[in-house]
């Protein structure tokens, strides 16, 4: 069974869930066709208001040929363009399990994506670094600066970005590596308008710290707290030995110059969300800015194992979890599907869009493949729609 990729996806959402008067809400889009087959563990994301990408992935739920395909999907007017056919030039290899983020190009506002790893099903595991342009619609390899390497291979791993004192990062941690062995390492990127190189800097620990498990598949959140530090939340995947886990942590990331350091904790909340791996974590609301919402995945690693579709927010002041009712409509069960966060709408609200993913296996395997598109809102009972983004 393929290890997942959750594009890009990244966390900060109500303050108080209940007190604010927000939820989820779920929007089903009608798109054309031509359409991207089913697919799971794409790489995608939000790059501006308008703009949703998605690249690569598996069209068959047992995954041994990824392919190289990339859509572009216009909120707009819910219509998907075969960008990738279109495309001269050099690409990343067809590969499932990287991680997509957005970022900003200095080229008249256009807006950018980095990809990073994957997995490649004749190559293994990458530690490639990509950027793709939507306004030339071209990629780019972008290399490890001089005296900087790459973090080592990988796949199935997660990344965010944070932004922190004027500088925005991509943070990558953990995945799967060469000959399975799944990794529990940290890395930052500091983002620069052009990345004519990527000076890659793997955080240290702590001396009070642990890291996490190493683990594959799981979902990580860059936080919004006003304080000296970049915080991230991490919670589940699947470990070593295949079992899927239910442990929140939190890091602490401080760098200085070109020393980044992590500390690491385990949060022992009084309740959590059932052990899953390939969720996702979604970013929230205006006013409630220090909750995490968790949807989706699966609840263990076996071929038979079911699907979830219910919610749950994490505070970050109270560092508790709380079961949310699920709205209606949703999206039927599922995991390794690319769920991007967007911008704050005109009403405060957060928005964001699904793609895809995989149901667990009925009748032929491909059955529950998905290649349908949610938008989603955590906001206001009556909010609904996209208004504006600054993913």
């Amino acid at each position: 069974m393929p290890l997942a990729h959750i594009c890009t996806v990244l966390a900060s959402v109500a303050a108080s869930l209940a007190a604010a008067d927000v939820q989820l809400s779920w929007q089903e889009q009608q798109v054309n066709t031509p359409r991207p087959q089913p697919t799971l563990s794409a790489s995608g994301c939000l790059v501006d208001p308008d703009t949703f990408l998605i690249f690569g992935g598996c069209t068959s739920s047992c995954c041994f040929s990824p392919v190289d395909t990339m859509w572009r999907y216009h909120l707009s007017n819910s219509r998907w363009s075969d960008v990738g056919a279109q495309q001269a030039g050099p690409r990343p290899s067809a590969r499932f399990g990287a991680t997509a983020v957005p970022m900003a190009l200095d080229n008249d506002g256009a807006a950018g994506m980095l990809l990073f790893g994957g997995m490649d099903a004749v190559l293994g595991p990458q530690s490639d670094l990509w950027l793709y342009d939507s306004g030339t619609n071209e990629w780019r390899e972008v290399a490890p600066a001089a005296n900087h390497s790459a973090p080592p291979p990988r796949s199935s791993h997660v990344a965010t970005i944070a932004p922190h004192g004027g500088t925005s990062y991509l943070v990558l941690h953990g995945g799967v590596g060469p000959f399975g062995v799944l990794r529990s390492d940290t890395w930052i990127l500091p983002l620069t308008p052009r990345m004519e190189s990527a000076q890659w800097r793997q955080a240290r620990l702590t001396s009070e710290s642990d890291a996490p498990p190493a683990r594959t598949d799981a979902a990580i959140s860059a936080a919004d707290e006003d304080h000296g530090a970049l915080l991230l939340l991490v919670f589940g995947g699947a470990d070593q030995s295949g079992a899927v886990t239910d442990d929140t942590w939190r890091a602490d990331v401080t760098c200085r110059h070109a020393d980044c350091q992590v500390t690491w904790a385990r949060i022992e909340p009084a309740s959590a969300p059932p052990a899953r791996h390939a969720h996702a974590l979604l970013l929230g609301t205006r006013t409630s800015p220090h909750q995490v919402l968790l949807v989706g995945g699966r609840s263990d690693t076996s071929d038979t194992a079911p699907f979830y579709n219910d919610t749950w927010s994490f505070d970050t002041m109270t560092s508790e979890w709380h079961q949310l009712p699920n709205p209606a409509p949703s999206p039927p069960s599922r995991g390794f599907s690319v769920v991007s966060s967007g911008g704050i709408g005109a009403g405060g609200e957060r928005e964001g869009v699904l793609f895809g993913g995989f149901g667990g296996f009925f009748g032929d395997v491909d059955d529950r493949l998905y290649n349908d598109v949610w938008r989603w809102s955590i906001g206001n009972t009556d909010a609904v729609g996209m208004v504006a983004s600054d993913a």
